[in-house]
């Protein structure tokens, strides 16, 4: 397609050409036209302004075509082409003669002489003619090629520019927009717009638009192979498109309305691709017919080129990016985790910590799917839709968990896998299950529970994240449960040793002094009444020596006071006895404790305040003990207080246990297992307290109370 140009040259040229017309022809005009997507565009004229002609120009080039002709006559009467006549109308003219200008087997356009009268002709003005508009024409395609080579320096540079601006963006969506508003600048489109192709499903979606209007096509999405996008896509060919209506078939039914709407009628589209495959299409679009053509698609396929290698360098910064937030949220949350094991915090409150990280329900389960504990606190909603159930194990939701697909995946790989649930379970939500291991062996599984949406890559990743965690919680836990039953064991050795010894040199003795007695009575009962009735009054002291020491035995098994009054008498009852001796004094508050609990709680709680009575006396060297009972809400709050020399908190999270945090472990076990709280609050020279908190419903409280009432 020629180039409108108007150089030095050619200037010269033309006016020598028209002066020779002028002087030797007697002519009043010179015009030369190119032809320009069929029309007839004027370059130079003299003698005459032909304006903005528009007027149809297929006849006359057929006639330009015609034969070998180099010059045709024209009139404005002629009945050969109407539209030479009507020319010459236009400009005034009454006949005149054609010469077109050829380059090769094409036609450039024509140099029209004119005249408002009859041209008068020479025998020998046709070779002269015929010369100057060869000339005319080998100038004309001397300075196009001179443009033409122009242009494509000066496209070059442009994409060298844009290649260099879009190359140094990181951010893809600023990146897409700077494709499309240079696409729509270098190639005069009215509308640019990229769509990026997802090579799973096989589409192409549109992403970013420029250009007036244009919000339509947002909605555009071409399947590998339909469409002007997906024929691209799937062909991984530049299309040029002069008449979208007529040339392009669609299996969609909604597109061919957009682009109604917007008014599209011509386009180009490439494909935008890397070593990595396709990242997308590149259109330049305008509302009319054939406004584009190859010069302007191998531009197009030029930036795309240039333009695929910056989407995907942004892509790759983004996904850099990306890993390395995930990796500083990963070592964030392994930190923050790994705390809370240190400071034996337990696995109920890592549990929670996880559920505000990730922000939705998550259930801790063993091996065998029992569950643990579980934890909403990050995920609250009021939608009762969203309402979750956290007492469904993972068990009870896959009854034949074994047999699923992803559950054998999950075995295969030990890698979190998301389980749907059965279609019956509408109660249920999507579980993201993600395994505790140990070397090959898995400890048990955290269950994400999926209430409102999908957990992303980066909650995806706390949660593997976290398992590691709790693999190292629960292995923590397993060797001080081995550890802790040692000592138990060692300790109820000793126990039954005291216990013996006890028997042994007190109620023993006794009771063999209570025979010897009893022997000594029967042989004086008939020879001296009155002695066997002073060795009778001292066997009965005997007795009740022994009984009270029996009482003492059994009281240090198991109180009676417990079963028979409660909690709070046997916990005084208790210290009293065991304080006493080593002049600590001791203090019981009570605050909203009015009822029994149930059996398990309190032997638990009992057993509790033992414990930490037993420490304080081996080794706080206390003068006072206050326990304090506090029953609020839902939650019953116990704090055992000494005034001692207190401890460095750091000798809990030692992995080799030391004797005297024996104690603290077996009352942070059976705090677990009544799911509450525990902290220890100490330090050296400042006494300690411990600090627990379990849970306890009034249900609960009723229904133990009338069980004990009623029989």
């Amino acid at each position: 397609m020629p180039i409108e140009i108007k150089s030095q040259s050619l200037h010269e040229t033309f006016n020598e050409a028209a002066s020779t017309a002028f002087q030797r022809l007697h002519a009043d005009a010179s015009v030369i036209f190119l032809i320009k997507n069929g029309k007839m565009n004027a370059l130079m004229w003299d003698g005459c302004d032909p304006g903005d002609l528009q007027i149809n120009t297929t006849r006359i080039l057929e006639e330009c075509k015609a034969g070998d002709q180099s010059a045709l006559k024209i009139h404005q009467e002629s009945d050969t082409c109407q539209e030479f006549g009507l020319l010459l109308q236009k400009l005034g003219q009454r006949s005149g003669w054609v010469f077109p200008l050829r380059s090769a087997n094409s036609i450039l356009g024509m140099w029209l002489i004119a005249s408002k009268n009859e041209l008068v002709w020479q025998a020998d003005d046709d070779f002269l003619f015929r010369k100057l508009a060869e000339n005319i024409s080998l100038t004309l395609q001397r300075d196009q090629l001179s443009t033409e080579n122009l242009r494509h320096v000066s496209e070059a540079d442009a994409i060298y520019e844009i290649s260099m601006e879009i190359t140094q963006l990181l951010d893809l969506d600023r990146v897409l927009e700077v494709i499309v508003e240079k696409t729509c600048s270098l190639l005069n489109a009215e509308i640019s717009y990229i769509a990026l192709a997802d090579e799973e499903e096989k589409v192409v979606r549109v992403r970013v638009i420029h250009g007036a209007r244009g919000e339509e096509l947002y909605k555009v999405m071409h399947k590998y192979g339909d469409g002007v996008g997906g024929w691209v896509a799937a062909n991984r060919t530049p299309l040029l498109v002069d008449n979208y209506y007529k040339e392009v078939e669609t299996q969609s039914t909604v597109i061919p309305g957009i682009l109604e709407t917007e008014g599209i009628i011509s386009a180009i589209c490439v494909p935008m691709s890397t070593h990595r495959g396709l990242v997308g299409v590149l259109y330049a679009t305008s509302r009319q017919e054939a406004a584009f053509n190859h010069a302007h698609l191998e531009l197009l396929q030029a930036l795309g080129n240039h333009a695929a290698i910056a989407i995907e360098n942004a892509r790759l910064y983004a996904e850099q990016r990306l890993s390395a937030e995930k990796l500083r949220n990963n070592i964030s949350t392994h930190e923050r985790l790994l705390s809370l094991v240190l400071s034996n915090q337990g696995v109920q409150v890592i549990t929670d910590t996880l559920s505000e990280l990730v922000k939705c329900p998550v259930i801790v389960e063993n091996n065998h799917f029992q569950i643990l504990c579980w934890s909403s606190k990050g995920f609250s909603s009021t939608d009762p839709k969203y309402r979750f159930n956290p007492q469904i194990s993972s068990r009870e939701l896959w009854p034949d968990i074994e047999s699923t697909e992803w559950f054998k995946t999950l075995l295969d790989t030990k890698h979190s896998v998301r389980g749907l649930p059965p279609f019956e379970r509408q109660d249920s939500f999507a579980r993201v299950i993600t395994p505790i291991v140990r070397g090959n062996t898995i400890l048990g599984y955290i269950s994400a529970v999926e209430v409102e949406q999908p957990l992303t890559d980066q909650q995806r990743s706390a949660v593997e994240e976290a398992s590691i965690i709790f693999a190292l919680e629960f292995v923590k836990q397993e060797t001080a449960r081995a550890s802790m039953l040692q000592h138990l064991i060692a300790a109820q050795e000793d126990e039954r040793k005291r216990i013996a010894r006890e028997l042994h040199d007190e109620t023993s003795q006794a009771l063999t002094a209570l025979m010897l007695g009893l022997d000594t009575v029967s042989m004086d009962i008939t020879t001296n009444p009155e002695k066997a009735n002073q060795r009778l009054a001292a066997t009965k002291s005997i007795a009740d020596a022994m009984l009270e020491n029996i009482h003492r035995l059994i009281s240090d098994l198991r109180p009676s006071l417990l079963d028979d009054l409660g909690l709070l008498p046997a916990i005084a009852w208790y210290s009293e006895q065991r304080l006493k001796p080593f002049g600590i004094a001791f203090n019981l508050e009570n605050k909203g404790l009015d009822q029994r609990l149930s059996s398990a709680m309190e032997i638990a709680l009992y057993r509790i305040v033992q414990e930490a009575i037993t420490n304080t006396i081996r080794h706080a060297h206390a003068s006072m003990v206050t326990v304090r009972l506090f029953l609020q809400g839902n939650y019953l709050t116990l704090h055992v207080e000494d005034d001692g020399q207190g401890f460095d908190p750091q000798i809990l999270q030692e992995t080799d246990m030391p004797v005297r945090s024996i104690g603290l472990w077996g009352i942070q076990e059976r705090v677990s297992i009544l799911k509450g709280d525990f902290h220890v609050r100490t330090a050296p020279g400042a006494g300690t307290r411990l600090e627990i908190r379990v849970p306890v419903t009034q249900v609960e409280m009723a229904n133990d109370y009338d069980t004990r009432t009623s029989g």
